[in-house]
């Protein structure tokens, strides 16, 4: 959380200096480091509490993440309204990795081959990118042709997820119905050995 605070600090501070760039690499890096260390840490230690370590784990990455994501927003590599648009897919894609694992019992950790390793070198990267090519994109201001592009890959991502959410409930309602099936042939059979006990 320290290194997402940084980072967005950092981002924000682009504003009036890019002398404020290392800070956010910086960040985003302590915010992965701290990510990744925890569980492993408790491993070593023999301390894990693997509820409570699931909930504080996931928890952090959600707000880590949605500071990054709004301090981006406010910094001159990225307006407000596209910042907008990454929000909203990363909720989407946090929610719905959940839902699927409540129904396959498996926690998806990347789409397409980004993962949250992969997000924040994004991130990182980008920041980099922009400072590079002058990017500065004002607090206020009109749909940019980067504001567009963004809705198109934010709309291509939300369809993305539309279309693996349709595949994945057809695979589980075809997992359920053979594993219901062999359950009401033996209430059938349950029910025929009543009606002959009875007889």
């Amino acid at each position: 959380m320290f290194g997402s605070l940084a980072a967005s600090v950092g981002l924000i501070g682009c504003n009036w200096s890019l002398l404020w760039l290392p800070t956010v690499a910086l960040g985003i890096a302590m915010n992965w480091f701290g990510d990744s260390l925890d569980g492993s840490l408790a491993r070593y230690r023999s301390e894990e509490r693997p509820r409570f370590g699931f909930l504080v784990d996931h928890t952090c990455d959600l707000f880590s993440q949605i500071i990054l994501i709004v301090a981006f927003g406010l910094s001159p590599f990225l307006s407000q309204v596209a910042a907008l648009v990454v929000l909203l897919c990363y909720l989407l894609f946090f929610a719905y990795t959940y839902i699927r694992a409540a129904a396959h019992h498996v926690h998806q950790m990347s789409y397409i081959g980004v993962g949250a390793t992969e997000f924040r070198i994004l991130m990182i990267g980008w920041a980099f990118v922009a400072s590079a090519a002058g990017l500065r994109e004002p607090l206020v201001n009109g749909l940019s042709g980067i504001d567009i592009s963004i809705l198109g890959l934010g709309l291509l991502a939300v369809l993305g997820l539309g279309a693996k959410a349709v595949k994945d409930a057809r695979q589980v309602a075809t997992e359920e119905s053979l594993s219901q099936a062999p359950q009401s042939d033996l209430a059938d059979e349950t029910e025929n050995d009543l009606v002959v006990a009875k007889s």
